[in-house]
């Protein structure tokens, strides 16, 4: 038995209010044919209609769908959306899905998924010790490595590190050179 004609629908105009701009960046799947003039207003069908685009029983696929978005009014930063899954059954039965937020697709479940596009800044820093070499004047050389990452959704600039070793690694009476 296997589910004919799946069609992915999903109106980006009922996500975003008139201010805001969507648009489509890139539209991939590695188990259905994409629609390649799927645009989120005017082409509402994330899926090719061809034969190929169709799915056995206990089979399941994904979309990958990245949508810019711009010209918000700066007050709108959180919206909700929908898609809808239709497909023909063996029998010639019409099914229809709509979507949930998450991973875990639920026939009996219909939650929006909500979108934040709120700018935040986020910032994490690591530090280790790579290694300790002992010198013949009885001083040490160590190595540290600093790993940062952006946690946020926003570019970070002007980024600067400061690490004290006078004061926490290597206190008095130590002499630290770098």
């Amino acid at each position: 038995q296997t589910l004919l004609d799946i069609a992915l629908l999903d109106d980006l105009n009922d996500a975003f209010p008139d201010a805001c701009t969507p648009t489509v960046v890139s539209l991939t799947s590695d188990d259905f044919v994409v629609n390649q003039d799927y645009n989120g207003t005017t082409d509402e069908n994330l899926l090719a209609e061809v034969d190929e685009n169709r799915l056995r029983v206990g089979d399941k696929g994904a979309v990958l769908l990245t949508v810019n978005v711009a010209d918000c009014d700066n007050d709108d930063t959180q919206f909700f959306n929908s898609a809808t899954a239709e497909a023909v059954s063996p029998g010639d039965t019409d099914v229809e899905d709509e979507s949930n937020d998450g991973s875990d697709p639920d026939p009996d479940g219909d939650e929006p998924t909500e979108i934040n596009i709120e700018p935040t800044a986020l910032i994490g820093l690591a530090k280790r010790e790579v290694s300790t070499t002992v010198n013949v004047d009885g001083s040490f050389d160590v190595v540290f490595e600093f790993n940062l990452e952006n946690f946020g959704n926003v570019a970070l600039s002007d980024i600067a590190i400061f690490d004290n070793l006078n004061d926490f690694a290597f206190p008095a009476p130590c002499d630290v050179e770098v």
